[in-house]
């Protein structure tokens, strides 16, 4: 079990107690990768582990043959959902359960194929 595993876990327990003993409420959002705007023109931050990592692959031409997938929600989404659920203000979304905010699933090998077939990579 990683650290990240560990603390998200012992963060997620904090707040259920939180909301049971002292009836504070709090929503706990599993974020999945964030990227960037779905805008128009929305440049891609040099930074981002995904974008560090198939730089990678196309600079070697190769890219790891791994049952992996990822998950990446615009930042203009998560605002928004963000954003909802503070002016919904419904009761039932801070009960301290977590909820996954992520995008479409799309397999590692599939996202590959996609960048593979626009650069001609193998």
């Amino acid at each position: 079990v990683t650290g990240y595993r560990r603390s998200k876990e012992v963060s997620e327990v904090l707040c259920l107690r939180a909301k049971e003993s002292h009836a504070v409420p709090s929503s706990v959002l599993q974020l999945g990768d964030i990227g960037i705007s779905s805008e128009p023109g929305a440049s891609v931050p040099d930074d981002d582990f995904l974008v560090i990592l198939l730089r990678a692959c196309m600079h070697l031409n190769l890219y790891p043959d791994a049952d992996w997938a990822v998950s990446v929600i615009s930042v203009d989404q998560c605002c928004n959902k963000i954003a909802g659920l503070a002016l919904d203000n419904l009761e039932e979304k801070f009960g301290a359960v977590p909820e996954e905010v992520k995008g479409k699933l799309i397999a590692w090998r599939e996202l590959y194929g996609w960048v593979g077939a626009e650069l001609g990579l193998r």
